[in-house]
């Protein structure tokens, strides 16, 4: 199998689990996506209001991190997971 099909294939993939995981979330008490997401989009919406992602009394990453997913609150909530996607 060629590199190429294995790209298509693998952000196939990537595409169909970040769907699923909207659909899980949403109809789901067992949440799929990680709390570390939210806890980042949370930071990102503090950066939003011209504050600190600090402000999240549970936030302990980067500010760029937030700054980062700030399409989450501009764009979609899931922009963030196709961004860690490609960096993946």
């Amino acid at each position: 199998m060629s590199f190429k099909k294995h790209l298509v294939i693998s952000t196939a993939v990537r595409i169909f689990l970040i769907y699923y995981g909207d659909v899980q979330d949403s109809l789901s008490d067992v949440q799929y996506t990680d709390v570390d997401y939210r806890v980042v989009t949370d930071g990102a919406n503090h950066v939003l209001s011209l504050g600190s992602p600090f402000k999240r009394h549970t936030y302990r990453y980067t500010p760029l991190l937030a700054y980062l997913v700030l399409p989450n609150l501009l764009v979609h909530p899931s922009f963030g997971k196709f961004i860690f996607s490609l960096f993946d």
